[in-house]
């Protein structure tokens, strides 16, 4: 695996602290990742690489809150998630990373586990109220007045199909007997929903500290999320939801349709655009850009910021191309090339301007994009 740009905390793993404009290649404490890279999460201090062979293993590199630093990837201890999880062993299913802290869905026999690694939670995105050490049970199945709340029977095991974070706020889907979008963390622009009324909370208002049910559906239903800075975004094969702060235009959904496709505002909560779409759409979002991959059609939609060119100019794209958005670019897979646009503020695009509209990077077979930095993986020599 190689990585380029932002790198303050050692959070690319190459070994140094030191940004970097040019690719280098990702260092393991052991050697080696054990097994293929499947996903990379980076938040601002830190990265978290989840890697499968024999078993299920999640490393990191950088600075994370209560595990401490390393700048190069080292793998998190097993019997700690074990233990957080209440299980002897697990696979994980998804990771993801907002600005300070990292999660973990971890799938054990009956049910799933959210875990939450860090320790900053002044807005809550731990998802638990009095946090104590670094890793952190997101407890989703025991609170009863969680799902009574949403006229939901008591949900005892379920499985997560989707988990995003922003900056300050996170987002899970979970499949039990209802498909169920739950929310935790920064809400005050309406990020989690139709904000809460205003509470002071040790002197801040507006944050949800556990998770809470924020949309429910009867049947279940295939639901894919993102999350940006202070906004949402919701895709099903039918509906795309955007809600949150419009500041910048990143919940104008209309503008995220194909052309031809006539949108049609459907009845939505307050606060909630949402548009009837005609095929599977895949969002992504930039700290204040959505960015909606329609990959059945060759089609990339976006709205929002783009002083630093986070909208490409030509919604044209390969079909069957995948997406991937950072902090304020983004990257598209297409095998064999990756190309990538927006802020280069930290050389996370390669050598060159500040902003850039798409151009290639190189060839791999996977890319992600996190806080100014860039990760990709391939088949080729000298990459894993």
């Amino acid at each position: 695996m190689q990585a380029i740009g932002s790198n303050a905390q050692g959070q690319l793993g190459v070994g140094h602290c030191e940004d970097c404009v040019a690719w280098e290649t990702c260092r393991v404490s052991t050697g080696a990742f054990e097994g293929r890279v499947v996903s990379v999460a980076s938040a601002s201090t830190c990265t978290a690489v989840w890697a499968v062979g024999e078993r299920h293993r999640v490393y990191v590199a950088g600075e994370l809150g209560g595990w401490g630093s390393s700048d190069v990837f080292a793998e998190l201890p097993y019997d700690a998630l074990c233990a957080a999880a209440g299980a002897d062993s697990f696979e994980v299913r998804h990771i993801a990373a907002a600005w300070d802290c990292l999660y973990l869905v971890l799938e054990k026999k009956d049910t799933d586990v959210i875990l939450a690694l860090g320790t900053s939670n002044a807005f809550g995105q731990l998802g638990v109220a009095r946090p104590e050490g670094w890793v952190h049970r997101v407890e989703v199945c025991a609170a009863e007045p969680l799902w009574a709340s949403a006229g939901i029977p008591d949900v005892r095991t379920f499985r997560v199909t989707a988990l995003a974070a922003g900056v300050r706020h996170a987002l899970a889907v979970l499949q039990g007997s209802h498909t169920v979008l739950l929310g935790w963390g920064d809400a005050r622009h309406g990020q989690l929903g139709p904000p809460p009324e205003p509470v002071a909370v040790h002197g801040m208002r507006r944050r949800i500290r556990e998770p809470a049910v924020l949309y429910t559906w009867q049947v279940p239903t295939a639901v894919r999320i993102a999350a940006g800075m202070q906004h949402s975004v919701l895709a099903t094969d039918a509906e795309l939801w955007m809600f949150g702060s419009a500041r910048h235009g990143q919940t104008d959904a209309r503008r995220c349709v194909p052309p031809g496709a006539a949108p049609r505002l459907l009845c939505a909560p307050d606060g909630v655009e949402k548009v009837c779409v005609c095929a599977p759409a895949y969002p992504a979002c930039n700290w204040h850009t959505s960015l909606v991959l329609w990959p059945t059609l060759g089609h990339l939609g976006a709205c929002g910021a783009s002083q630093h060119d986070q909208i490409p100019p030509t919604p044209s794209v390969p079909h069957g191309a995948r997406l991937r958005s950072g902090s304020e670019h983004s990257v598209l897979i297409a095998p064999p090339s990756v190309i990538g646009w927006g802020w280069n503020e930290h050389g996370n695009l390669g050598a060159g301007p500040e902003s850039l509209p798409p151009r290639p990077l190189l060839d791999a077979a996977e890319a992600w994009a996190g806080y100014g930095n860039t990760y990709v993986s391939s088949s080729k020599e000298g990459l894993s």
